[in-house]
């Protein structure tokens, strides 16, 4: 509902009295909040995940679940654009590997070369898969019932990704306040979005298949996070 006030002004015109309306005050319904794949990212950050791809295939181990560390140093301009220069470590059972992550800032696309590739490629599919559907040049809302757009299914069926409910999780005896993403065929695919945190905190997706037996395609999880991250989190500044 709207008020209105009224301001009369008396002119006199040739006799005519005029009157101006002019509203007092307007009630404007509040901006839902929004979300996006890097929202918030600033120089310092640094994240622990745990992330399992079914799709990695490495001779150093033949599990598919490893550790990856990752702190953001800084923002640099490059020929492709802005890009974070990213410290990461990655920890796959017995195998342990520093590398330098490129990530454009605008499309999360991460370039490294040598051994790291496949983890940079990994990360991508799966810590970033949500980029596709909430990316930097299209927020979306976090609100119960609005859909992030449709998942395609192997057999052409297509099914909504929604905001499902509001939730809460517990990371490193911190508590998030949540929004569940995700879509149903035959099994439920769900990812936690906090609010201006960059990046999802949890995330369980299972591949868009017509068969009902089947593992997750990935899964992610925060173990940590901090700002203006040390060489006690066993990363190195390159500079």
């Amino acid at each position: 509902m709207v008020k209105t006030g009224i301001r009369a002004h008396m002119i006199a015109a040739a006799g005519v009295a005029l009157v101006s309306f002019v509203p007092a005050f307007a009630t404007v319904s509040p901006q839902l909040p929004t979300w996006y794949f890097g929202e918030g990212l600033r120089a310092g950050d640094y994240f622990e995940y745990k992330i399992c791809d079914s799709i990695l295939k490495i001779p150093q181990s033949s599990q598919n679940c490893y550790v990856v560390k990752l702190w953001f140093l800084m923002l640099l301009p490059t020929p492709e654009g802005e890009t974070w220069v990213t410290a990461a470590k990655i920890i796959h059972k017995n195998y342990r590997a520093e590398a330098i992550f490129h990530v454009l800032d605008d499309s999360k696309k991460i370039k490294t070369d040598g051994m790291s590739m496949p983890y940079a490629e990994s990360a991508q599919r799966t810590l970033g898969w949500i980029n596709q559907y909430a990316s930097k040049f299209e927020p979306q809302a976090l609100s119960v019932g609005k859909s992030w757009g449709t998942v395609l299914s192997d057999a052409g069926f297509k099914t909504e990704l929604l905001v499902t409910q509001k939730d809460t999780t517990h990371v490193a005896n911190k508590l998030y306040e949540t929004h569940r993403v995700g879509y149903s065929l035959f099994k439920e695919s769900s990812l936690q979005i906090s609010d201006e945190f960059p990046f999802p905190l949890k995330a369980v997706v299972y591949q868009a298949a017509s068969r009902q037996n089947q593992s997750p395609a990935f899964t992610v999880e925060l173990l940590s996070h901090s700002h203006n991250a040390c060489e006690s989190n066993g990363l190195q500044n390159p500079r």
